[in-house]
């Protein structure tokens, strides 16, 4: 039971301050005094205490200067050891955080970076920041440089923007997540109005302007720029421009997702982008025919700070899923999704006629163009289901491969009478054309394919793996493993699978391949793909069919899917390094059974 209350004994105190007491201290700041008590000092500061018994000379000296910071902000120190509260506000937080940080009351630091977290404004950001920066305070010059990318547009224009660092700018301009709300012209204009602000900064024009991604913005506004003299007056400035318009051009437009370039990519955040299931629409069979179009969401990650115990940063808040231009079909049947470059291609099968179809899908501008779709002659004249897909690089070249499959029809959703293809077609980015290549050894459905290259977008040689998958016919197809060498342009045997399985998902961490769930199977398996042995990782237990998987880091999502006949709208998460899986429920905006996905950076999430 207290007796004595701490804040009636520090009240006390301060009045003895305040009539002059029992004080034993007096510290002269800018020629002025301020008592204090040593005794309480030493209890609040770290750096009071050492001076007081340390040995040194302070001990017995009556009056101690202290030098380093202002009469006010050390007096709003000592005020506060007595009183317990401090008004802070702009004018006086610089004084207080150099006062404070010398004395070494880190609940008075501590107090000053919530006020600071707290009163982040246009007015306030820069300032906030260089205090940041001059107190080491890493946690709040996060916080506010969030602040300004986020807010870029209505920041850039306050007169404190025109006094910030070139590195500084440069620094905002190059981000992925700086906010233009949509207009890359707002960065031109922010780095225009700062180089013109000071006639020195002229030579840094080039070095600037190099950060500008002039690829997003529209012909128009390029030649609107062009003509200025910030631009036309440097050759190097033109070629910016130039380039840009060659982007856009027409000619080059199948050749966009080519462009590894950042001035190409647009600026936001991390999100998966996902088609909506057939099954996970809950439309009875018998309308199925009756659908005409598809919604693709946008399922946002959390940022880095704001989940702690998540590496993965999967949000299970539907309501933040974004709705994006629907496709114009409604397609169905082994629907795929490939990213190249921040574009998605979409391969799948419409719903009303049964003819493939292709698209592509262009973030920056929201938007669905076809492409030419995969030939049905190669199929006795029916599109394909059950195909698997894959990603290659071939020196430069980017292709996606389409991997055998089922023969489908209007008559027949699954020819099952029917044996699998063997067909394996090539699709070429840059022409939007397609070609035939070797047969693959087993035909099957429901397999899964990864491809990897040496020089683009997986470390090893260029090789694309195929594993498992169900063929009425052989019932060997579920275990077997085959590798296309790319370069040899052949097919080859690895070792199987130890479980059959079909209707599963594969990725690729760090040169081991993972084998996910599947019919048959609720182990995961890895293959060393450089050793070419077989792992099963007997403590790890996912019991879905039908999902899909994307690599974040070392990390794999797990998408949707169907386990115990039931369909998911949970994300499985599993962690390479440590093999726990960890599962965040209703993160997809729909149960889905073979979701497709695409990891990509969006504008709409900033």
């Amino acid at each position: 039971m207290e007796v004595l209350s701490p804040a009636h004994i520090l009240s006390n105190l301060s009045d003895l301050r305040e009539e002059g007491l029992l004080c034993d201290i007096e510290l002269q700041v800018e020629g002025e005094m301020i008592s204090a008590h040593r005794a309480l000092l030493a209890a609040v500061s770290p750096y009071f205490k050492v001076l007081f018994s340390g040995g040194f000379k302070e001990v017995t000296q009556k009056v101690i200067e202290i030098k380093g910071v202002s009469f006010n902000g050390l007096k709003g120190v000592i005020d506060c050891c007595y009183e317990t509260t401090l008004d802070l506000n702009t004018d006086n937080l610089s004084d207080i955080l150099s006062a404070a940080t010398l004395v070494q009351i880190s609940q008075i630091i501590d107090h000053c970076k919530v006020f600071m977290s707290d009163n982040l404004s246009e007015l306030t950001c820069f300032l906030f920041l260089n205090l940041a920066e001059k107190f080491f305070m890493q946690d709040v010059k996060e916080k506010t440089v969030e602040y300004i990318l986020r807010n870029f547009t209505t920041v850039r224009k306050v007169d404190e923007f025109k006094e910030i660092s070139k590195d500084s700018l440069i620094q905002y301009l190059s981000h992925d997540h700086l906010n233009v709300k949509g207009d890359e012209s707002e960065a031109f204009y922010a780095a225009k109005d700062w180089l013109q602000a000071d006639p020195d900064r002229m030579q840094f024009t080039e070095e600037v302007l190099k950060n500008i991604r002039f690829h997003m913005m529209d012909s128009h506004d390029l030649c609107d720029i062009g003509d200025m003299n910030i631009i036309d007056s440097r050759k190097e400035c033109r070629v910016f421009i130039r380039e840009a318009l060659a982007f856009n051009s027409k000619q080059l437009d199948l050749a966009k997702p080519l462009k590894s370039d950042f001035r190409a990519r647009p600026r936001g955040r991390e999100g998966i982008l996902v088609l909506e299931s057939l099954e996970g629409r809950n439309v009875p069979v018998d309308g199925w025919q009756s659908l005409k179009e598809n919604h693709v969401y946008l399922c946002p990650l959390t940022r880095e700070k704001e989940h702690q115990d998540n590496s993965t940063g999967i949000q299970s808040n539907t309501k933040k899923h974004m709705q994006l231009q629907t496709v114009n079909k409604f397609v169905r049947n082994s629907t795929y999704l490939m990213e190249v470059n921040n574009f998605v291609f979409l391969f799948a099968t419409d719903n009303e006629s049964f003819e493939p179809v292709a698209m592509r899908y262009e973030p920056a501008r929201n938007e669905w163009i076809s492409l030419t779709p995969a030939p049905c002659d190669q199929f006795d004249g029916r599109a394909v289901v059950g195909s698997s897909i894959a990603l290659i690089d071939e020196g430069g070249e980017i292709y996606i491969y389409l991997i055998s499959g089922m023969p489908v029809s209007k008559e027949s959703t699954f020819d099952s009478d029917k044996p699998c293809s063997r067909k394996v077609l090539r699709y070429d980015i840059a022409y939007d054309t397609w070609k035939v290549m070797p047969d693959i050894p087993t035909a099957s459905y429901y397999s899964a394919a990864i491809g990897r290259s040496s020089n683009g977008y997986y470390p090893v040689d260029e090789f694309i793996y195929v594993t498992g998958g169900n063929e009425p016919l052989d019932k060997e197809s579920k275990t077997k493993t085959y590798a296309f060498d790319v370069r040899a342009n052949l097919w080859l045997c690895k070792p199987p699978m130890k479980y059959g399985r079909y209707a599963h998902c594969m990725a690729l961490v760090n040169n081991m391949l993972y084998v996910i769930g599947g019919y048959g199977a609720d182990r995961i398996e890895t293959f060393d793909i450089i050793e070419e042995q077989w792992t099963d990782l007997e403590n790890v237990n996912i019991n879905v069919a039908g999902s899909c998987a994307i690599v974040r880091d070392e990390t794999i999502l797990i998408l949707g899917g169907k386990s115990n006949n039931n369909l998911s709208s949970d994300v499985m998460v599993f962690n390479t390094r440590d093999q726990k899986v960890k599962v965040h429920k209703k993160c997809l905006p729909q149960p889905m059974w073979c979701p497709i996905g695409a990891l990509i950076v969006h504008p709409a999430l900033l």
